[in-house]
């Protein structure tokens, strides 16, 4: 989840097991950024992600919610409405940098880790080499 300036970057990280899926992992990862976001009740939120479907489905609320993972995309698409302003957003992998260092740094955890307003100087060059990639 990220904003267009650095002040509003919000980071959470946190290693979840029993994800026997990549797809699963997408979703779980969505609901969790949507669930930061309403605990600290972020009014605006940018939800972004690499997983076309996962990303197509919350933003058009498409049947195909109802497969095997349904009611976590339900359940995700609820959060997101309680918001003032939201957006889901697709974004390439390559452009998505910061995400996926915090998921293979999330491998070395025994509990979530968040940050906000001032991220660490990794996660803030990642910010900024990512927004060069848009």
């Amino acid at each position: 989840m990220a904003g267009k300036e650095m002040a509003d970057v919000n980071a959470l990280i946190s290693y979840k097991t029993g994800i026997a899926s990549s797809l699963l992992a997408e979703i779980a990862a969505a609901r969790e950024a949507a669930l930061f976001a309403h605990q600290w009740q972020i009014e605006h939120v940018i939800l972004e992600g690499d997983a076309l479907l996962v990303i197509a489905a919350i933003q058009n609320n498409l049947a195909a919610n109802h497969g095997p993972f349904g009611h976590l995309m339900d359940d995700t698409r609820r959060i997101l409405q309680s918001f003032q302003l939201w957006k889901a957003n697709f974004v390439r992998r390559d452009a998505n940098t910061v995400a996926h260092r915090l998921a293979r740094f999330s491998l070395t955890l025994e509990h979530p880790v968040s940050w906000f307003e001032d991220p660490p100087d990794i996660i803030s060059e990642l910010v900024l080499e990512d927004s060069f990639n848009y």
